[in-house]
């Protein structure tokens, strides 16, 4: 996140920062630079829309709990199978932005500076799908996204968000391909399409020397024209 301070602006320190990750980016002998923010505005710095990111939907009516599965926060030892659930769901696109295993620790430590819950749905003792709950109540909304194993976790996984959320707007991101994209898609009404913004020269927010994925970034792209 960037911000300035008011009597620093329009002074060109934005622009400073990214001509510094840019040379970072070049550094590392990175070919592709990718950003999610505001629209138009990077346009100015070089990008160009280059991928739809994931739909993002509206909740109208959350699925019954299947019988015999338990959704609970996640735990340390719940990292391997989250990881392993989210590679799975992403391996069938072409570009995909994941959150690293640092990311996920930082998470699931409580994420002293943004509310966050990450949640597990368990049959015994199997893991079976993990969903990713962003809440922002000082502006009513929550954001939501997830993937499983198959439909029934899923579908417990979005009963527990959708009744932890009661109280804000839920947006639920679709993961397409997914178990949790097809309960997404039977729960919700219309979506909205945000696109990721490609670097058509320059640029750089993800490159190597550090591990980074984007906030919303646990959903995936096909290339579009």
């Amino acid at each position: 996140f960037v911000a300035t301070r008011e009597h620093a602006r329009k002074k060109g320190l934005v622009r400073a920062r990214f001509d510094l990750h840019h040379r970072w980016a070049a550094d590392q002998g990175a070919l592709v630079f990718l950003i999610t923010g505001i629209p138009y505005l990077y346009r100015r710095l070089g990008y160009g829309y280059g991928f739809a990111y994931a739909p993002q939907h509206r909740l109208l009516a959350a699925p019954k709990a299947p019988d015999g599965w338990t959704v609970e926060p996640a735990t340390a030892a719940d990292l391997p199978e989250i990881e392993r659930l989210q590679v799975q769901s992403l391996d069938r696109f072409d570009v995909a932005l994941c959150w690293p295993e640092t990311g996920w620790s930082w998470l699931l430590e409580g994420a002293p500076t943004w509310e966050e819950l990450v949640m597990v749905a368990r049959q015994g003792d199997t893991v079976g799908g993990f969903a990713r709950v962003q809440l922002r109540p000082e502006e009513n909304y929550a954001v939501a996204e997830g993937a499983a194993d198959a439909i029934a976790p899923a579908q417990a996984l979005l009963s527990e968000t959708a009744a932890r959320t009661t109280d804000v707007r839920l947006f639920l991101l679709e993961r397409v391909g997914d178990p949790w994209g097809t309960v997404v898609r039977a729960a919700s009404g219309r979506f909205i399409v945000h696109p990721i913004r490609l670097a058509t020269h320059t640029a750089i927010l993800a490159h190597r020397d550090i591990d980074f994925c984007a906030e919303f970034s646990l959903g995936a792209a096909s290339v579009v024209d």
